[in-house]
């Protein structure tokens, strides 16, 4: 099966001389359509700085991130910023949507910045929406709406220009456990039906179990749990 994201060979060290770090050494991993992938580390381990350079906003020191086969490396900002709004939906553990639009407002913009036409974007917002039960809500600005509704729309957000692979930090991490799996359930079913190829960082166990591998950073090595 063809990778939708593959890390191939990247390390990435800080500082310079006699005080270098090493946070990745030699990190290899594909993602395939319709795969969901959980990265367990303790903090510090370099499970923020991983998925920093597979979402292109971060270069590795060495190796080479490859976007639907195609490879990276030598791309230029403008480029980089092309695929990241292509081909990569983000979810963080906050939701970062902006204040003063309310929910259909804050997942059309996306779209706008890729010339969707204003239309079609608002469909999709509508469409996204709809998907995880939040269509009374689309008028709500995020101080109206709950932690669980916040998370949801920041994921059919991510989810506006449809991309390939999405890139999650902890998405459930400022959830009650109740919320958090209800919110991980919505987020599972539509990776599946849509064949995302999906990285999820986080420390619930138990949502991890039910992904389709554990992965976890040990000493800057990436290996299956």
């Amino acid at each position: 099966m063809a990778s939708s994201l593959e890390i191939k060979n990247i390390s990435k060290t800080y500082g310079c001389g006699d005080t270098l770090i090493s946070v990745l050494q030699n990190v290899n991993l594909s993602i395939g359509p319709g795969e969901v992938v959980a990265l367990m580390a303790p903090s510090g381990a370099g499970k923020s700085t991983l998925l920093h350079i597979a979402g292109l906003l971060d270069k590795p020191t060495s190796g080479e991130i490859l976007i639907n086969n195609q490879s990276t490396q030598y791309l230029s900002s403008d480029k980089l910023a092309s695929v990241r709004a292509q081909s990569l939906g983000f979810v963080y553990q906050f939701h970062h949507l902006l204040p003063e639009f309310n929910s259909i407002e804050n997942i059309v913009l996306p779209q706008l910045l890729l010339n969707v036409p204003e239309k079609k974007a608002i469909q999709n917002a509508q469409k996204a929406l709809a998907h995880f039960g939040l269509e009374k809500r689309s008028l709500h600005r995020p101080n109206q709406l709950s932690g669980g509704e916040q998370q949801r729309v920041a994921i059919a957000r991510a989810l506006a220009n449809n991309p390939q692979i999405l890139l999650a930090d902890e998405p459930t991490g400022n959830l009650d456990l109740q919320t958090g799996d209800l919110v991980f359930n919505e987020l599972l079913s539509l990776v599946k039906s849509t064949g995302l190829s999906c990285l999820i960082a986080t420390h619930n166990e138990a949502l991890a179990k039910r992904m389709d591998k554990i992965m976890t950073i040990k000493d800057g090595q990436l290996q299956q749990t």
